[in-house]
């Protein structure tokens, strides 16, 4: 099996990036782990998340950004 260059985690619903078991995960890990809070939550605890299109868009925005900043492809990150 591959090894993937680095894991993504998102929240669910009421959470957040610090959720102690992304903690535990990351640390857990030998590779990357990007912590990752969905941008309305960034807005408010309250803001309730936009249709699931927007946030698809928003994950693939930032996986490929996160591939750059890594200098690997999409393809390789879990």
């Amino acid at each position: 099996m591959v090894k993937p260059d680095a894991l993504l985690l998102w929240h669910g619903a009421g959470g957040n990036r610090d959720h102690r078991h992304f903690l535990a995960i990351e640390e857990a890990l030998d590779i990357p782990v990007v912590r990752l809070n969905f941008a309305y939550r960034e807005l408010g605890p309250r803001r309730p998340p936009p249709r699931a299109p927007r946030l698809i868009e928003e994950l693939n925005g930032v996986v490929h950004d996160v591939a750059d900043q890594l200098g690997t492809e999409p393809k390789r990150l879990l």
